[in-house]
């Protein structure tokens, strides 16, 4: 949650700032907080997307920290929304378990068997 109030704070701050440092470095916390983890990048676009559109009647170069931010954020992002074959739950996870060996022993292996006198040993009721 730090980057999230952190880019915030400088978002805030280009109010009144001039110059092209604040925006890099919005665009850099922006990557920052969606680099953290999916719900940092949520929270980025829930709280960032009412206020930058608040400031960007005042400052339209606002807009470039924004894409700025985005561009970065690219592969997190597209890794999240990818649904491609081998997650758990697709097609080719299920593809890639292996079926058992229909001439194994369900006990040790391929013709071994438990030996009886370790289930003998076994303390009974």
């Amino acid at each position: 949650m730090g980057w999230v109030g952190i880019q915030l704070a400088l978002l805030l701050s280009l109010r009144d700032n001039e110059g092209w440092t604040p925006i890099l470095a919005l665009g850099a916390c922006i990557a920052a907080a969606t680099w953290a983890g999916p719900y940092n990048a949520l929270w980025v676009a829930l709280l960032d997307v009412p206020v930058g559109l608040w400031l960007l009647r005042r400052r339209p170069r606002l807009l470039l920290g924004g894409l700025l931010g985005l561009l970065l954020s690219l592969p997190p992002l597209s890794a999240a929304l990818d649904h491609g074959q081998g997650r758990p739950g697709s097609a080719g996870a299920r593809a890639l378990a292996e079926a058992p060996d229909p001439t194994a022993s369900p006990w040790r292996g391929p013709g071994e068997r438990a030996p009886i006198s370790s289930i003998s040993s076994c303390p009974g009721p």
